[in-house]
């Protein structure tokens, strides 16, 4: 749900001139995640115990509500 949200924002608020440049940034960051999170998760896993991740992404979900809430008209 969060990609085709993604380009419906992107095609309705970006300028026709830009729009070429924005869908290939979206796109870029949609390839590059699978990637690289293996690595990075192995990584936080062996810092951080369940409960650390747990309780820092309930603070970065709750900021991502917002600023979804205030910028999304």
């Amino acid at each position: 749900m969060a990609l085709p949200l993604a380009m419906h924002i992107i095609l309705e608020h970006v300028p026709l001139e830009r729009r070429g440049f924005m869908v290939g940034v979206s796109t870029m960051t949609t390839c590059f995640a699978p990637a690289i999170a293996p690595t990075y998760g192995g990584v936080i896993l062996h810092e951080f115990n369940w409960n650390q991740i747990f309780l820092f992404l309930v603070h970065v979900l709750a900021y991502s509500f917002v600023t979804g809430i205030i910028s999304i008209p």
